[in-house]
């Protein structure tokens, strides 16, 4: 059965990829009919934008599926994975775009019809925004990597819209044509710019890095709460990461030496209750220590 996050990840990753498979019919149509390769190369970028959001579906569907007796863990880094995939992908687009534009560059431009053009980037641009808005609610709510990776990489689309947009007006009073492909350069310096950060962060997620300093304060608070509740005296060894949308969270708590397992046992499932309590789809492990022994020299892991 599908809880309310997967169905609104996956309804906003459908949304996402219809979406950019009829922004790039309706730019290639237009861009072939005006001559404008921005225009086109926006397509191009539409189209892969498609391919990247269908990678992001499977991606999503796969990372909600139970874990199994091999993946014990789950499948959540998948959407990391694809968060990688996505980011070549959108680099690949803005290193054609950029091939394309020299190449216009050294051997002419032609235009006709920029009104039509105008009026195409300027429905795109909106479109792109709601899109942008409507992947950015979900991803929060949900905490879904690979929607917030969609949105981004939108977000760029929405720049390169109003830029072609603004090129095809002062071409239209101007007949400087130049101006169409040099915009397009920039646009392609955008595009890999924004795949960068995306590869980034992908990376980042894969090699399990901590989580934002906000988040871990937050679970540290929840933690210090509890500081002398059934003989709890402190923790150490706090590490975090995101595994998908689950956020994974290891912690030591330190007993005094009298406590009984029954009061170190009560005390652990109380503080993991608060902390899945303030965070959803949590993962939380706890251990026992009778002792601080963070600053053991065989255990380097534990700080």
């Amino acid at each position: 059965m599908l809880t309310e996050q997967i169905y609104q990840k996956r309804f906003a990753a459908r949304i996402a990829i219809f979406t950019a498979v009829g922004l790039a019919i309706f730019k290639f149509t237009i861009g072939f009919f005006t001559g404008s390769l921005a225009v086109i190369g926006s397509g191009l970028d539409s189209l892969l934008d498609s391919a990247a959001s269908l990678i992001n579906f499977l991606a999503i569907k796969k990372a909600d599926a139970a874990p199994t007796t091999i993946y014990r863990y789950g499948f959540g880094k998948i959407e990391g994975l694809a968060g990688l995939v996505q980011g070549l992908v959108i680099a690949s687009s803005g290193i054609s775009l950029f091939y394309f534009s020299i190449q216009k560059i050294r051997f002419g431009v032609k235009l006709q019809a920029l009104e039509i053009g105008v009026l195409t980037m300027f429905t795109s641009a909106i479109i792109s925004f709601f899109l942008v808005r409507f992947l950015k609610n979900v991803a929060k709510k949900t905490n879904s990597l690979a929607l917030e990776a969609d949105s981004a990489h939108y977000a760029t689309d929405i720049w390169a819209n109003v830029g072609i947009l603004i090129s095809l007006i002062i071409i239209h009073f101007s007949g400087f044509v130049l101006l169409d492909p040099l915009i397009s350069l920039f646009i392609a310096g955008y595009i890999v710019f924004a795949a960068i950060q995306i590869l980034q962060k992908s990376i980042a997620i894969l090699l399990d890095r901590e989580l934002d300093e906000t988040t871990r304060k937050k679970i540290i608070k929840i933690i210090k709460s509890f500081q002398g509740f059934k003989k709890m005296e402190g923790y150490h060894a706090l590490r975090t990461r995101q595994s998908g949308s689950k956020l994974v969270i290891e912690i030591h708590l330190v007993f005094a030496e009298d406590a009984t397992l029954l009061e170190a046992h009560a005390a652990s499932d109380e503080v993991m209750r608060k902390i899945k309590k303030a965070f959803t789809n949590t993962d939380v492990t706890i251990h026992l220590d009778p002792y601080d022994d963070s600053h053991d020299p065989d255990n380097p892991t534990l700080y």
